[in-house]
């Protein structure tokens, strides 16, 4: 049987989903490094992965 979604969950999971997507932005932001702003943007991908599947 599958989880129904709540929409309060759905919720949480997209305000999750925008900080992990803000983090990786001031992270590359911060550094200014070609190599560290593509492995944030890969972080910032994978935490919204994430908080899709939640």
């Amino acid at each position: 049987m599958e989880e129904q979604k709540s929409p309060e969950n759905k919720k949480a999971a997209d305000n999750l989903n925008d900080m992990f997507e803000a983090l990786g932005s001031a992270m590359s932001q911060i550094f200014n490094d070609p190599k560290l702003k593509e492995k944030a943007k890969d972080l910032g991908k994978a935490a919204k992965e994430s908080a899709e599947t939640l």
